[in-house]
């Protein structure tokens, strides 16, 4: 069997957390798997022939998964410090209609 490329990978998790296909995946484990995926294979080939724009995005979308923390309680105790669900959401959106939904 052929190995995926590292845009079907993402493409995979941005399907599974956006859209819940083929299974759902919750936010910590997006952003886990998006780190895993883009944080430690950014050289990657298939993500060097994207455009400098949207290698922006996935970098940006990376810082924010980076910060993002489920706990209000550590949002009230240091604000600014961390991402929350909706940053999340929002940002993965941008970056899957800009890079993935054709």
């Amino acid at each position: 069997m052929k190995e995926k490329s590292m845009m079907e990978r993402l493409s995979y998790i941005f399907n599974c957390y956006l859209k819940g296909d083929p299974v759902w995946i919750e936010c910590d484990t997006f952003c886990d798997e998006f780190h895993d995926l883009y944080g430690l294979n950014f050289a990657d080939s298939s993500i060097e022939l994207l455009g400098t724009d949207k290698r922006e995005e996935l970098t940006e979308l990376l810082r924010i998964c980076s910060r993002f923390n489920p706990c209000i309680s550590e949002h009230v105790k240091y604000p600014n410090a961390y991402t929350n669900e909706m940053d999340v959401y929002t940002k993965s959106t941008e970056v899957w209609e800009m890079i993935f939904d054709k």
